[in-house]
């Protein structure tokens, strides 16, 4: 036979077909008790995975009704941090306001400040 000839098929009689399938069904049957293991062990997960949203859940809204409406919540924070920024805002404005004044003093007095000369570095 030349090498790149396919090799004839072989017949299989019925009892050998029968007894074939008989042979992968009992090898199939052997892991019917290992996924129905599988289904259970899973199904259980999912129990577990919905109980931890479940409580999740519970949690998330717990923290937004305390951010939203209760006492210490984001609006009451926010409300304080703006007015402690608009009174930063007012100070330094003041203070603008103060040396804005003392550069038009200096200005109109003709005041000079005098820089001191460097000092000779020693060797």
């Amino acid at each position: 036979m030349p090498p790149h000839a396919k090799p004839s098929q072989v017949q299989v009689s019925l009892e050998q077909r029968i007894t074939n399938i008989e042979k992968l069904l009992k090898w199939l049957g052997g892991f019917s008790g290992l996924s129905m293991i599988g289904l259970l062990s899973f199904a259980f997960f999912l129990g577990s995975l919905n109980t931890k949203v479940s409580s999740s859940e519970a949690t998330i809204n717990k923290v937004h009704e305390d951010v939203s409406t209760g006492e210490r919540s984001l609006l009451v924070r926010t409300s304080l941090i703006e007015s402690r920024l608009s009174s930063i805002d007012t100070k330094l404005s003041t203070m603008d306001t103060k040396l804005d004044d003392l550069v038009n003093f200096r200005e109109r007095t003709g005041v000079k400040v005098k820089t001191l000369p460097e000092p000779v570095p020693k060797q």
